[in-house]
């Protein structure tokens, strides 16, 4: 049996086609190309500075033989009769190179062709340079982009070719030519999604910068220096290629491949599988800007997930399995896209292909999450036609599943699943409404959020578990009962049969979940307030402990110990008739302090160790600056901090304005706690509601 990679790697006459090349000799012979599934350009700046750093070092030994190695680069021979060289991995370097060779161009024609003691080097180096751009024999690019920024990168290469002809009169002709790029590169972006542009201007200016900290002196550029790194670059620096066969198991390789300094992500392979799957050239042009699309709709929601959790929630939603490895992600993804197609001409294969129908779906799921994050837009509100009061619930309803979402990022699953049947808006007689399902399903998803956070101490993995398992069994999102399904997936034999609030759920050290819990109580008990939130204040808002976490300084006269918290919570329990008091919030919460270590007051305890300063009775939601400024005074100073800011959730502590409360101790955490805890449990366990029975006047 031949080798296996004879497949794969190109021979002639049994040897292997592999070979040396400075950049000089490269690129003379070549034209490239990069393929379509590839990324987009995406060097940073140590990426760039590194190399130009290496062409900058290979002297510095003063030895005549003295060279730099760049690595080893791929390439598959086209297939279309161009003779082009498909750059299958190199693309970082190679780009690179291109606009260090610009740059060099345009510096010697500002400030070279007139002084008249460089003159004729600066213009053999501008000729010789720009032979490596441009064939003006048969109008070929020496190296063609992906299609999204083809023509400004054409445009470019070909007009640095020409400013060799440039005279003293109209020398900024390239200068100019890299302004109209950099312009263009923000309209392609906006277009398309594809940053590649965006980074070659970035890198431009760089390295404009960088050429002018390393060759001038005194003002003055040093032609000399110039020269010699231009030298470098063509003839020291080299690197090997690999040719592969044109063939799919040839460009698999690019899977395995990594370029300097810069991995490719889960995003990549998806990309590149996708690209792939599709057969029409435009077809392939319109995947890759709806995933890059994607991509930059998914930078401005990263609250709630990476790139990568989004891939993985998303299977997860589509076959309701658990996929945290990326090879079984990838392999997920590429069953969906191989559905077959019907590839009579381009627009049957958009019409049937599982890739584009994939796309659709993903679409559909980041406008979901853009509502919950844009909550505030008045695109999405002005839909309502209902009272002012209800536009306040829907408003106060996405504020609370924002936190929802940034509590649990195995939320968005929920999200996704719902978004199988129901879109934030749908189209009825012609007219875009809103869709109460939608709204009646994200109660949902905030309602079970909650009690698993109740009703578990490590909740991670049966969380996951119990949302996996209702998307298997295709539950109903904006079904009440979705929590009594979910309850049925839990391990624990006790919460099957009794939910308790737990300990864990009440000492609770999650800024996230506080917040979370916090929008729910005011959700539930006073929604207009918490609907009339401006959107930065929401963005902004943290957790203040009233009773501080450290509190040595001023509170030394409040100490507590953990008696005095199950003691005062048995005093509120004795105020329930007798026949109700099994099972309260109250008992569970009196039963959950017992459980706690010794550590929960703050007598004999050391500053911030005290975990009953984490109770939810002790903290409201407030911006960071008024956070910093009430900080760990007493509550003289905490009122008046309070009292300047209208950001404080919720603005009333048993219907005593925060700012006016006569005094804070452990009593008041205690109380607070029942009453939070009271109603949420009543609204969303004992006595179950639906987003339609959500009322103002708890």
């Amino acid at each position: 049996m031949p080798p296996i990679y004879k497949n794969i790697l190109r021979y002639t006459n049994e040897t292997w086609d592999a070979k040396p090349w400075s950049i000089r000799e490269f690129l003379s012979d070549n034209y490239l190309r990069i393929p379509e599934y590839q990324r987009p350009y995406s060097w940073e700046d140590s990426h760039v500075e590194a190399l130009i750093k290496d062409i900058l070092n290979i002297k510095i030994s003063g030895n005549e033989d003295s060279q730099w190695f760049i690595g080893c680069f791929y390439t598959s021979s086209n297939t279309d009769g161009r003779g082009e060289l498909m750059l299958l991995d190199g693309q970082q370097r190679f780009t690179t190179i291109y606009l260090l060779i610009i740059e060099l161009i345009d510096i010697l024609i500002l400030t070279g062709i007139d002084n008249q003691s460089y003159k004729n080097g600066c213009n053999e180096s501008i000729e010789q340079l720009s032979y490596y751009l441009y064939n003006s024999g048969n109008s070929k690019v020496r190296m063609e982009l992906v299609q999204e920024v083809k023509q400004s990168w054409h445009a470019l290469l070909k007009a640095a070719f020409k400013a060799k002809k440039a005279t003293p009169t109209d020398k900024k002709i390239l200068s100019d030519a890299i302004d109209t790029f950099k312009g263009e590169a923000y309209t392609i972006f906006n277009r398309t999604g594809v940053k590649t542009g965006i980074t070659i201007t970035k890198n431009l200016t760089l390295i404009k910068n960088r050429f002018k900290l390393e060759f001038t002196v005194d003002g003055n550029y040093d032609f000399e220096k110039i020269f010699r790194f231009k030298e470098d670059l063509l003839n020291r620096l080299w690197m090997i290629e690999i040719p592969l066969n044109n063939n799919s198991s040839s460009i698999s390789i690019f899977e395995g491949l990594n370029n300097r300094g810069k991995a490719l992500t889960l995003s990549d392979k998806i990309i590149f599988k996708a690209v792939r799957q599709v057969s029409y050239p435009e077809n392939k042009t319109a995947v890759r800007s709806k995933l890059y699309k994607t991509l930059s709709r998914l930078d401005k929601l990263k609250k709630y997930v990476t790139e990568d959790q989004f891939w993985k929630h998303f299977i997860m939603s589509e076959n309701a399995k658990s996929y945290t490895r990326e090879d079984y992600t990838l392999s997920a993804y590429a069953k969906l896209f191989e559905v077959q197609c019907d590839l009579t001409d381009a627009e049957k294969e958009i019409e049937t292909s599982g890739v584009f129908q994939l796309l659709s779906q993903i679409s559909g799921v980041l406008d979901a999450l853009e509502c919950i994050s844009n909550h505030n837009s008045t695109e999405y509100l002005d839909l309502f036609t209902g009272s002012v009061r209800e536009k306040h619930k829907i408003l106060a309803l996405l504020k609370t599943a924002d936190k929802a979402l940034i509590f649990r990022d195995m939320n968005c699953v929920l999200v996704m699943h719902l978004c199988k049947n129901h879109q934030p808006t749908f189209e009825e007689s012609g007219e875009r409404k809103i869709d109460r399902n939608f709204l009646n399903g994200l109660f949902n998803l905030i309602r079970f959020s909650y009690l698993f956070a109740a009703f578990t101490s490590k909740p991670s993995n049966d969380y996951r578990n119990a949302i996996l398992n209702s998307v298997r069994a295709e539950s109903s999102m904006i079904n009440s009962n979705l929590w009594v399904f979910m309850r049925k997936t839990v391990k624990d034999e006790e919460i099957k049969e009794s939910p308790r609030i737990t300990a864990e759920s009440l000492i609770n050290h999650d800024r996230s979940q506080d917040l979370f819990t916090i929008y729910l109580y005011m959700l539930l008990s006073n929604f207009t307030e918490l609907s009339k939130l401006d959107f930065i204040s929401h963005k902004h808002q943290t957790v203040e402990h009233i009773f501080p976490q450290s509190w040595k300084k001023y509170w030394k006269d409040l100490e507590f110990e953990k008696n005095d918290l199950v003691e005062q919570a048995e005093y509120y329990l004795q105020e329930i008739p007798e026949d109700e008091r099994d099972g309260s919030p109250t008992q569970q919460i009196q039963r959950a302090i017992i459980s706690l270590d010794n550590y929960v007051g703050t007598k004999n305890i050391p500053d911030k160790e005290s975990s009953g300063v984490e109770l939810i009775g002790n903290k409201v939601a407030i911006d960071n600056e008024t956070n910093s400024a009430a900080s760990n005074y007493d509550l003289t100073v905490k009122k008046e901090k309070y009292s300047n800011t209208s950001t404080i959730l919720p603005k009333r502590i048993s219907n005593v304005k925060v700012e006016e409360l006569d005094s804070w101790t452990h009593k008041n955490i205690i109380k607070r706690t029942i009453q939070i805890n009271n109603l949420i449990w009543n609204e969303l366990f004992e006595n179950p509601i639906s987003f339609d029975g959500i009322s103002d006047e708890n």
